[in-house]
């Protein structure tokens, strides 16, 4: 399924990556004929310093790219729609859940600000 969200979120995190002079990276933006290519998603991901992850709507893609990053020893940030059932993943039971859009902004400047990104 379709994050209906998916707009408002990224203007978010591209908003804050203004502000806070960061690059942000999308998956949906490193698709090869609408999927991911290895060797070019290997290498972002390496240069990546932590992923924010939302898994809500069990999409399977967001778990395989969940699953990459923690493979590499990534910092990963899980967030979920608020009743999101959490399948089988590494540090499941850390998922930071929202229940709107605004609690999604602030899970991002907590997560920012325990990055070290925000002073």
């Amino acid at each position: 399924m379709h994050d209906p969200l998916f707009e408002e979120k990224k203007k978010i995190i591209q908003n804050f990556s203004k502000l806070y002079s960061m690059t942000a990276h999308f998956a949906s933006e490193h698709l090869s004929n609408g999927k991911l290519h290895a060797r070019n998603t290997t290498e972002l991901f390496k240069k990546v310093n932590f992923f924010i992850a939302d898994i809500s709507y069990e999409r399977p893609s967001c778990y395989f790219e969940v699953g990459f990053a923690q493979a590499l020893n990534k910092p990963v940030y899980l967030l979920a729609l608020h009743e999101t059932i959490i399948h089988q993943l590494i540090n499941g039971e850390k998922v930071r859940f929202y229940k709107d859009i605004k609690e999604y902004e602030t899970l991002i400047n907590v997560i920012l600000r325990a990055e070290n990104v925000i002073s």
